[in-house]
């Protein structure tokens, strides 16, 4: 799925003055930092950073296997509109009406449930109502994105954000968002807040995975009472089988051979680092974002030695929704991860310090 078919790509003239407009909003300064895409990136979890999980509060919830994209809603021209915002920094206006007369920044993913019906899954909110949002913690930043939703839905009453100290996770009612009560011929998009469990609840939301209508690659592990980090690496964890432990590389043509190609990663001030190599005879990869998974059971060219060695990257899927590939620390986090094999069973002997601990904290709270 690609956003074009949902909305028109904004013009770069315009699309920096949105991105200008959402980093005034955030009270954020510095040229360089407005240039960034302002949704936080999670962190691989390993054993060397689990001990978080055990030392703070956090709400795990499925990790969608789709369009990572932030949705702004703001006045154009006297009119309020939506866009979605990509990784790419592009901006793509939507069809749809919008009751809103007040800048909201929502961070969701885009998927196809079913295969056909487009869904925005929402896990976090930045700017409501024109105050940013960033400095609260989870609970209520997610009470805002109900808000939205059941704005979106005709509703009268404001749903409150949730006082952390009474829930046990966060679970709001699904509300889907069609055609219904838009004009003819505009798209149709469920709109719905993730569901989230305090993180030692992490196997229940596993365990349904399989009834899932959409795809997973995983779990995400959000701090409660942490800030929302824009733009940047914050202390969001993610976790993976590791079968699907991936790598964003740029794939770069190597000029010695004909091809073979460099799997390069940005570096310090964004400099390309060559981490590996990778033999394809289709020239349309090159200079794409490809996903790689490390295959421990073929057999690969070893091109300082030319010779076949077992192990090596095998390409999972290009990224048409990127075009920057993982930092080099990215790499070697997720490189750390591949070496854990934090699987689910290990993963599950962590339950009960993660509980009591919770709980622990819960008692000292009150």
């Amino acid at each position: 799925m690609e956003l074009l078919h949902l909305g028109n790509k904004v013009p770069s003239e315009e699309a920096e003055a949105l991105r200008i407009g959402i980093y005034q909003k955030l009270c954020i300064a510095g040229a360089k930092k407005r240039e960034r895409f302002p949704g936080c990136h999670p962190v691989s979890l390993t054993l060397d950073n689990i001990d978080l999980l055990l030392s703070k509060d956090f709400l795990v919830c499925e990790k969608s296997d789709g369009i990572r994209a932030l949705l702004l809603v703001t006045e154009k021209m006297g009119i309020s509109k939506g866009y979605f915002y990509d990784r790419k920094n592009d901006f793509y206006e939507l069809d749809m009406n919008f009751p809103f007369s007040s800048t909201v920044l929502i961070d969701g993913e885009i998927f196809l449930e079913d295969g056909t019906v487009t869904t925005y899954a929402i896990f976090d909110c930045l700017i409501y109502e024109d105050a940013p949002q960033i400095l609260k913690n989870l609970y209520k930043r997610l009470g805002y994105a109900q808000m939205f939703v059941d704005r979106m839905k005709g509703s009268v009453e404001k749903t409150k954000a949730l006082k952390k100290e009474d829930e046990d996770g966060f679970e709001p009612k699904r509300i889907p968002i069609g055609a219904e009560g838009q004009e003819p011929g505009c798209i149709s998009i469920h709109f719905y807040v993730k569901q989230m469990m305090k993180s030692y609840g992490f196997w229940e939301v596993y365990k349904k995975i399989p009834d899932l209508k959409h795809g997973n690659d995983g779990l995400i592990f959000t701090p409660t009472d942490e800030p929302y980090s824009v733009g940047k690496r914050g202390v969001i964890l993610k976790w993976k089988p590791t079968f699907l432990n991936t790598i964003d590389f740029k794939i770069t043509k190597a000029k010695e051979f004909g091809h073979v190609y460099d799997l390069v990663c940005s570096g310090k001030r964004g400099k390309d680092v060559v981490f590996g190599h990778f033999f394809c005879e289709d020239e349309e990869v090159d200079g794409k974002i490809g996903e790689f998974l490390y295959d421990n059971d073929g057999y690969y060219w070893d091109l300082d030695e030319f010779v076949l060695r077992k192990g090596g990257w095998k390409l999972y899927r290009i990224r048409e929704d990127k075009d920057t590939p993982n930092n080099i620390r990215v790499v070697c986090s997720i490189l750390e991860s591949l070496k854990d094999s934090l699987t689910i069973e290990k993963l599950c002997t962590f339950y009960n310090a993660m509980r009591e601990n919770s709980k622990k904290r819960e008692q000292m709270k009150k």
